[in-house]
């Protein structure tokens, strides 16, 4: 996703340049390699690395300020108050794997971060389906 949102982003600037585009950009890329480094200390101490990728989606969700919409790249305002769910859940996530890394209900934890990715897969999935233009309009 973060990739797609870095595409994004380099079409939006050369569309229409913007300061907040670009602030976009440069949290997105930091964002991406935060996830990298997380996911390379991942294979050597699991639960640290999940920690880190968990606060990359924090950094992301706090310093990014716009979404840009496909298909027209139009940037919409989306302050920390419209992403108060993505944090509370980030939260939510890095505190449940906090008790997981201290092996207090590994198995229930487990299960109930499945639970949130897939939910949140689906929700993503659903609303960039219901945000698509039909193919049968002029």
């Amino acid at each position: 996703m973060a990739v797609l949102d870095l595409r994004q982003a380099i079409a939006a600037q050369r569309q229409t340049p913007d300061f907040r585009i670009r602030r976009f950009y440069w949290v997105t890329l930091t964002t991406i390699v935060l996830e990298i480094v997380g996911f390379g200390i991942a294979a050597v101490w699991l639960g640290w690395g999940i920690q880190l990728v968990l606060l990359s989606q924090v950094w992301f969700n706090l310093f990014a300020g716009i979404q840009i919409q496909p298909p027209d790249l139009k940037i919409q305002p989306w302050g920390v108050r419209e992403r108060l769910p993505v944090l509370i859940a980030d939260g939510l996530g890095m505190g449940l794997m906090g008790l997981w890394m201290r092996e207090i209900a590994p198995m229930g934890i487990v299960l109930t971060l499945w639970g949130m990715a897939i939910a949140y897969a689906c929700l993503k999935y659903f609303s960039s389906l219901r945000k698509r233009p039909s193919e049968s309009e002029p």
